[in-house]
């Protein structure tokens, strides 16, 4: 007999296509909740794929609506683990929405009344915590500095910024899986190009305190050992303020930026600047110092 409050095999194959194209997952999310409208896990999964989307209005409304019905559903309160479960993530949703909507107060006080929820709900929870902090005014430890992320938060440095990508995504590493971008790749260039038009509405919001670009640049690293023309720029929130970037696979799905009109190969002969490359920045700005 068919299942009328949930689907297991479809809830999890919605909820993984989520962690990789929230854009496709919507519509099913929809139409998901469309068949089991009991099902309030889900309906909290589609409320942050609405966030993810920058759909904001629509996400609360329908927070607003599950917390209601679940509330009034004897057959899910007879049920303290299952509650906690659905209420948990309820309280994600909440964070993200209110963090992303600018309403950092109501964000911060959830945080502060659910201490253990948060423990294991957010990996990054002193980096969230730290932020708000930092938004609010409030007081914080000098010992959070040492952080990369928080560091950042307080006192932004974009060459931080590229130390940091240059150490992590610059060369090809003995790890497996970690992209790492073309060694012609034009930082500067592309990061000039990109101040000028982020943010913009292109963003994904599926952190917590950071906004997602998907950049087009053919040949401009690999992922996996394969050569793409892909990478991913992650910014905080509304903010020209650059976190990381790394080499991705094809994006198409998703809203991206392409800036191959900035490959030189493109332009006409005239028109070509040879630019120096890190290395031989680096070289020039430090050779009378050897």
């Amino acid at each position: 007999m068919k299942n009328l409050y949930y689907d297991g095999k479809l809830s999890k194959e919605i909820n993984d296509i989520y962690q990789n194209n929230v854009v496709l997952s919507e519509k099913m999310y929809r139409d998901y909740i469309e068949l089991y409208k009991s099902d309030y896990s889900m309906k909290v999964q589609y409320a942050k794929n609405l966030i993810a989307l920058g759909k904001f209005e629509k996400a609360e409304t329908l927070l607003n609506m599950v917390e209601r019905e679940y509330l009034s559903d004897d057959n899910y309160m007879n049920s303290k683990k299952d509650m906690n479960i659905f209420l948990e993530s309820l309280l994600m949703a909440k964070i993200k929405l209110y963090i992303y909507t600018k309403r950092y107060e109501e964000a911060y006080e959830l945080i502060k009344q659910n201490p253990e929820a948060m423990r294991h709900l957010i990996r990054s929870n002193l980096t969230v915590k730290f932020y708000l902090e930092k938004k609010l005014g409030l007081e914080y430890s000098d010992d959070i500095l040492e952080h990369y992320q928080c560091s950042q938060i307080i006192d932004y440095d974009y060459d931080k910024f590229l130390e940091h990508v240059m150490r992590s995504h610059g060369e090809k590493t003995h790890s497996e899986g970690v992209s790492y971008f073309d060694s012609t790749f034009p930082y500067e260039e592309v990061m000039e190009e990109l101040k000028m038009i982020i943010p913009n509405n292109k963003r994904i919001y599926n952190g917590l305190i950071d906004n997602h670009y998907y950049i087009k640049y053919n040949q401009c690293g690999y992922d996996n050992d394969c050569v793409t023309d892909y990478f991913s720029l992650v910014t905080f929130d509304d903010s020209k303020e650059f976190i990381t970037m790394y080499p991705i696979q094809e994006k198409e799905k998703y809203p991206y930026i392409d800036l191959n009109y900035l490959k030189r190969d493109e332009l006409p002969p005239h028109k070509r600047v040879r630019r120096m490359s890190q290395m031989e920045k680096f070289n020039q700005k430090y050779k009378n110092m050897i």
